[in-house]
């Protein structure tokens, strides 16, 4: 990102890879089992399980899975993907993995300005 460069989708997945860590499952931890970020229930989604994933299956997440469930959950379906500036896009995607995607998603407009609807448009924030 030297020279105000804009971040790239993969940068931005890996990124976030990089400060969600691996494998944990603390009691106090409320999401549970979680690795790369992504809960038991998440992954227990995406593997199309109809429950959630055990501690084990969580352990044994691929980072390509992660990578897979990061594009889908945090990029493609919130629309994240459409906004033009790379680096504003990773903002998006990192308040998506913190606080949620719809959260991020009222947050942008409010912050430019504009009316808050919960949907990031095709063509918003170019």
């Amino acid at each position: 990102m030297a020279g105000g460069a804009t971040m790239t989708n993969d940068e931005i997945i890996q990124q976030v890879l990089k400060f969600e860590g691996g494998y944990t499952n603390h009691p106090n931890d409320h999401g549970g089992a979680t690795n790369f970020g992504i809960t038991a229930v998440e992954y227990g989604a995406f593997l199309k399980l109809g429950r959630d994933a055990t501690p084990a299956e969580v352990e044994a997440m691929s980072q390509a899975n992660a990578i897979a469930i990061y594009q889908t959950k945090n990029l493609t379906a919130p629309n994240f993907i459409s906004v033009a500036d790379g680096n504003l896009r990773m903002i998006l995607v990192d308040c998506g993995v913190l606080y949620g995607t719809g959260m991020a998603a009222r947050w942008l407009p409010k912050a430019v300005g504009v009316t808050a609807d919960g949907a990031v448009g095709l063509l918003a924030y170019a």
